[in-house]
């Protein structure tokens, strides 16, 4: 039963009312004032509390300049001398270049191969054909074939050509539609069958994913299992066939996916605005894709210095790469701790700071206004790192490890007169760190573009199956960047990007086939016309009525309800016209089955052609003889 709310109490003029009844610890009290009663409350002075003697406000306002940094931390300028830096040496793991031998020739097949090896192949169909067979045992109602090596190579053959010609729908590449009709695809696999591996396709032990699964929500769990097997060897393969120039890039790359994972990013400013997040590592002088790493979380060497700090040092492997290297890197990765820590490790590093960076100076000295004139450069340096401003369009801040301030570069710009409003080209001093930033900083956007024209991905909301379609991407980006380097050495005339896909296609459709080595020439010249001999027809000059019609079945063994339709077979007039006509009918002189109807007389039209050509055959060896 509820019980009663005690009695109003006084407590120096307040009402107190109590709102639960008394317990053994507290009473709970609420004020309950009125606008009268506020006003009529008295005040009473507040007696100060001895504080011991008074101190003095010693706390300064945050990015004030100090003392020392009144005289120390003062912005140069472009006259002012800057020593160069000591660099540091640089020593390759392997001399940079391609890492094959230079006096074999490689199709393009081959050189797909190394990253798809028949190794390779071979384990990702093992896993496909235990991930059907699991889902047979679950129900699936369908019928699976075991998939070999030579079809996995036909099947990712189809998946590069339909990256060549662009189709609304799936079905639209097997339709004999006249808009559609493309006889290769039908050439190469059935459609039900290819979509019956994409359905199955899978690159992980099914054995090992349901191990993994069970470890959800604790630190062991792998994010990225059911891709881990292709990844690592396209990833070492990518490593061991190249080693990169002194200058390398660091960016990421979104693959664009429509899949609800946890792992799935969103950023405004690239053309896919959401999807799978890449770190990548690229040569800016050819868009090689050395190596990459998926975003999926706080990384395992995570040493507490933020993603883009682990993401960078995660792909600098010293024992593959060597030391010496210049790394160049966007205002996401740039940070002071980072360069400080690449520095000891024996790598140059380059990048733009963002404005907010924690690190970069900021004394207000002698710091140039907002509006100060285009060029206008200012540099501190604090070894190792140099600090840079550059006022273009907007203040561009740079921070490097490896370069001069300023060693008399020049860029044009187009500038307005405020007077009479032309426009003028005019050049302007620009720091060596801004310039060889834009010059080596896009890597990784190189090999995006060449990535996009002829982009693999195929609709599915499985992420694992989006990542598998990108590393056929990089695969074959990275095989045609080999063809390009190993033309060079060989001074020969590298294939064009799409013909090199075109002849990849070719050989993967027709794969365990010999064919002759392409090369540019080739290419151009057309193929010789094909020759037709028309061997003479003994028969022929005997005329029409000297050959038979007979039936085709004997019609005295057939029964009566299928004495029409029993024996039939194609007339060969009819398809020579590409028209699928049956009869029960045929020559009896020439054993060919023909139409003999009141509307068709193929039987006739079919010896009459005959004899022309056997004619024409005659014709012509009396002329050779």
């Amino acid at each position: 039963m509820r019980s009663k709310p005690r009695k109003n109490a006084k407590i120096a003029g307040l009402k107190v009312q109590a709102t639960r009844p008394v317990r053994k610890a507290s009473i709970r009290l609420r004020k309950t004032i009125s606008r009268d009663e506020w006003t009529r409350w008295p005040t009473f002075p507040r007696t100060p509390k001895s504080r011991g003697p008074e101190k003095k406000n010693t706390r300064k306002r945050k990015g004030a300049p100090t003392p020392a940094a009144l005289t120390e931390d003062r912005w140069k300028t472009a006259d002012d001398p800057d020593p160069r830096p000591r660099a540091h040496p640089f020593r390759p793991a392997r001399a940079p270049g391609v890492q094959l031998d230079t006096f074999k020739s490689y199709s393009p097949l081959d050189l797909f191969q190394l990253f798809f090896s028949p190794s390779v192949v071979r384990t990702l169909c093992a896993n496909t054909n235990k991930h059907a067979y699991r889902r047979i045992a679950r129900g699936m109602r369908t019928t699976w074939l075991p998939l070999n090596e030579a079809e996995m190579y036909r099947y990712l053959g189809l998946l590069i050509a339909m990256a060549l010609m662009k189709t609304h729908e799936l079905r639209d590449y097997w339709s004999q539609k006249r808009l559609y009709n493309h006889p290769f695809y039908r050439s190469v696999m059935r459609q039900h069958r290819f979509s019956v591996i994409t359905y199955n396709l899978h690159m992980s032990d099914p054995d090992k994913d349901a191990e993994n699964n069970a470890k959800r929500g604790t630190p062991e769990f792998d994010g990225l299992c059911a891709v881990k097997p292709l990844m690592d060897s396209v990833k070492a393969a990518c490593k061991a066939f190249y080693q990169p120039r002194q200058q390398l890039s660091v960016d990421e790359r979104m693959v664009a996916s429509k899949a609800n994972i946890v792992r799935k990013r969103h950023m405004k400013a690239r053309p896919n605005k959401s999807g799978i997040e890449l770190f990548v590592l690229a040569d800016p002088a050819n868009g090689y894709t050395c190596d990459f790493n998926v975003y999926c979380g706080e990384s395992a060497s995570s040493v507490g210095k933020g993603a883009a700090h682990d993401a960078v040092m995660d792909l600098l492997d010293v024992p593959y790469l060597g030391t010496g290297y210049h790394v160049y890197m966007g205002n996401f990765y740039a940070s002071t701790a980072l360069f400080q820590d690449l520095h000891r490790m024996r790598f140059g590093a380059c990048g733009n700071v963002p404005p907010n960076e924690q690190g970069f100076p900021r004394p207000g000295v002698n710091d140039k206004p907002r509006r100060a004139e285009r060029g206008t450069v200012q540099w501190l340096r604090k070894d190792p790192l140099l600090f840079v401003k550059w006022m273009d369009a907007r203040e561009v801040r740079v921070c490097s490890t490896i370069h001069q301030v300023f060693t008399g570069d020049t860029m044009e710009r187009r500038v307005r007169n405020p007077q009479d409003n032309a426009w003028t080209t005019v050049k302007m001093p620009v720091p060596t760190a801004v310039k060889e930033y834009n010059k080596y900083m896009g890597g990784v956007d190189l090999s995006s573009s060449l990535i996009k024209s002829y982009n693999v991905r195929q609709r599915t909301k499985k992420w694992y199956k989006t990542l598998f379609y990108h590393f056929i991407d990089i695969a074959v980006v990275n095989a045609f960047l080999l063809h390009k380097e190993l033309s060079k050495l060989k001074n020969t005339k590298p294939l064009p990007h799409k013909q090199f896909r075109e002849e990849l296609c070719l050989q993967l459709a027709d794969f365990g086939v010999e064919r002759a080595p392409v090369t540019p020439a080739t290419l151009e010249t057309p193929p010789p016309a094909k020759t037709v001999v028309i061997q003479e027809d003994p028969y022929a000059e005997l005329g029409p009525i000297m050959h038979m019609v007979t039936s085709i079945t004997d019609r005295t063994t057939v029964e009566v309800s299928q004495k029409a339709t029993a024996g039939r077979k194609r007339c060969v007039h009819c398809l020579a016209s590409k028209k699928h006509m049956s009869t029960i009918w045929q020559c009896q002189t020439c054993n060919v089955a023909l139409c003999v109807i009141a509307d068709r007389n193929c039987f006739l039209e079919w010896h009459e052609k005959r004899i022309a050509e056997n004619r024409k055959v005659k014709k012509i060896k009396q002329e050779e003889a």
